[in-house]
Formats: C-alpha cells, structure tokens, sequence
C-alpha cells in the first residue's frame, strides 16, 4: 500500500478526459466523456477515425476491438483516478502523511472540479456503437462508471483526516448532479432498470452516491426497487443466471453478476436491508448462485462453452461463508481445491480500500 502511494504522491501526471486526441462526436464537449463500445468491428478499410462515423460496424459479442481504445483514453484515465484516490486516502488514513491526501484532493479537483479539466456529470456519451449514427451513448456505458462508487468509499476517509472541505463540497455537488442525471435520462434510467449486471452495477453506483449524499433512505430505497424488480430475472432456480450464462463469455460475466449482487448485499447491510435472502421469482438467493458456480471453479464440472474456472472465485466463497455459515465444511472446502486463498488475485486496492459508509474510522482491521 505505501509503495503504490509513494508512486502515486510523486506522480505529476496530468489525468482529465480533457485530451486534443480524443474523437468525439460532432458538437460534443472535450469535457465529456466518451468511450466507444467494445465489441464492434468496422466492414470497411478506412482509418479508425473516419471509420467511425462513416462505415458500417457488426457486433461481435466477447471480441473486444482493441483499436477502439485509440480513439478515446477516456475510460482508461477515469479508473486511473479511482485507484489512485482510493490507495490515497486510505494510506493517508494509516500512515498519517499529508502528502498522500494533497495528492488525492488534487486529482479530485482535476478531474471532477476544475472547470478546464473537469468530466462534466454524465455518462451521455459512454460505450457509442460506431457508425454513421454514432452521436449518442447507451445505458451499457454507465457500467464503466462503477470505479467511482468505490472511489467514493475512500474518499470519506480525506474528510476524517481534515482535508480541503471546499474540495469534499464539490464533489458532493458533482455526485448530485450525476445522480440526476442517473435517475432523469433514457440512459441512466435504462442503465438502473437492466436485469442483468448493468441493472446490478448501476444500482450499487446509486445506492452509494445516495450514501456519500448522506441519504441513506434513498439509497434504500434504490436497492428496494432493484430488488423487488430487476433482481427476480436474475437467478435460476439451479442457481445459473440466465442473463449471463449465454454470453460469449459467460462464466465471467456470472461471475461479475455474483460478485455485484454481493456488493449489493454489503450496501444493504448498511441501510438495513436483506439482500442476502431475498429471493428471484424462480426461489433462488445469492447462495444458489454460489453453489452452482463453485462446481465450475473447483472443477467438478466443465463450463459447456469453455474450459476456463471463474477466476477470483474463492472471494465469492469466503463471502458466501461469511453470510450463510458453513457449518459442514463446503465452502472451505471449494477454497481448498481451488488452491488459492481468498483475495489473493486481488489488488492491494481491494484488499485495503474496501471501507464502508458505515466506517467509524478506527485503525482496526
């Protein structure tokens, strides 16, 4: 952790979606933000930049158009800014070094604050599908603003530790904005009500916008709607999510669905409310979705479509133990074969910067 942030503290990188060599869409701001949808590949020979309004693009679902990414660094710079702040300020919450928060509040105000260089509060333009209509942003994009829920997490820890209250008021005004932006737009409203993990993911971005608002009730309330709708499609009763199972690449995306639905329950927690229990129209809970995955990650089973095991898994199975009990051993021992400890795939972000809204900012693990 203090290896990452005495990289970060020096570093004098500038990060802004304000960047001369992004492609965006006639009329559009330079200061907002704009992404093009990964699984789209031109039928035409022209360059990148001229292709992308003037070609014909076919979808190709699990192939990821690599080229896409030069047309806007975008979505790239934004989880930059993410981790930096969140390894930031929690070193700053534990090694007490000013210079980490100097340069977390820093980053806030460049990228959030600073009229110059600042990302305007909407995802208006996020994951366009190239072509000649490429003019507008779909509700799939919003999924890449997720960083900043956890971001936020970590931040309330520069508030505890005294930092620039100008700079937590701003971004609290952004946060406001964004989120009227989230529960007033097509994309953002189409976004929140998907039942597959775009539905999940934009409901935990809401809920903790709604928690840095300090608005607790509706942040309930978000997970309340998303629960009783969204959420009844999502789990089988054999546990698979047939949302996600008949992706190219399914077993990642039920993966990412489990692991969003778990945040979820953790939010939930927070505002007094069960995920944990609640059940799909078919009578399926998160459990049901663990168990029928966690016969792929130990290998007990092959995934029809692919070889590959749903990595990061024994996360899911400490989790799972956490909430349910374990009481015969099954979770242990699914970690056991798998033969990878519980966080071990994850970043030093994740393992230190997990902090909820309900943190009391003791120094006790």
């Amino acid at each position: 952790l203090k290896k990452d942030a005495d990289r970060f503290s020096s570093a004098e990188i500038k990060l802004s979606v304000v960047n001369p060599n992004k492609v965006t869409p006639e009329g559009v701001s330079p200061n907002n933000y704009v992404t093009y949808a990964p699984y789209f590949h031109p039928k035409c020979d022209l360059p990148l930049a001229e292709a992308v309004t003037k070609c014909e693009w076919t979808r190709k679902d699990g192939d990821r158009n690599g080229e896409l990414k030069k047309l806007s660094s975008d979505s790239s710079v934004l989880n930059k800014v993410c981790d930096q702040v969140r390894i930031l300020s929690v070193a700053n919450f534990w090694f007490d070094d000013t210079k980490y928060a100097d340069r977390a509040t820093a980053l806030l105000k460049e990228f959030f604050l600073d009229n110059a260089t600042a990302m305007a509060p909407n995802f208006d333009y996020s994951q366009i599908a190239p072509g000649p209509k490429a003019s507008k942003g779909r509700s799939y994009g919003l999924i890449q603003s997720r960083c900043m829920a956890y971001m936020l997490t970590a931040a309330t820890l520069l508030k505890q530790n005294g930092t620039n209250q100008e700079v937590y008021d701003g971004m609290k005004n952004w946060v406001k904005e964004f989120v009227q932006w989230m529960t007033t737009s097509e994309i953002g409203k189409g976004a929140i009500s998907a039942d597959n993990n775009h539905g999940t993911s934009a409901t935990i971005q809401l809920a903790s916008y709604y928690l840095f608002l300090e608005q607790p009730d509706q942040a309930k309330k978000a997970i309340e709607s998303f629960m009783s709708g969204a959420f009844q499609k999502q789990i089988a009763k054999d546990g698979s999510q047939p949302k996600e199972i008949n992706r190219a690449d399914g077993i990642h995306y039920s993966l990412m669905n489990l692991s969003l639905l778990a945040t979820l329950g953790y939010l939930g927690d927070l505002v007094g409310f069960d995920v944990w229990n609640q059940k799909t129209s078919a009578g399926a809970t998160i459990a049901d979705a663990v168990k029928y995955l966690s016969k792929y990650a130990t290998g007990a089973e092959s995934w029809p479509k692919s070889t590959d095991q749903p990595k990061g898994f024994t996360h899911m199975l400490q989790i799972a133990a956490e909430k349910y009990g374990d009481p015969d051993g099954t979770y242990l021992e699914a970690i056991q074969k798998i033969g990878q400890l519980p966080w071990a795939d994850d970043n030093v972000a994740n393992l230190y910067a997990d902090f909820s809204y309900g943190f009391n900012g003791t120094k006790k693990c």
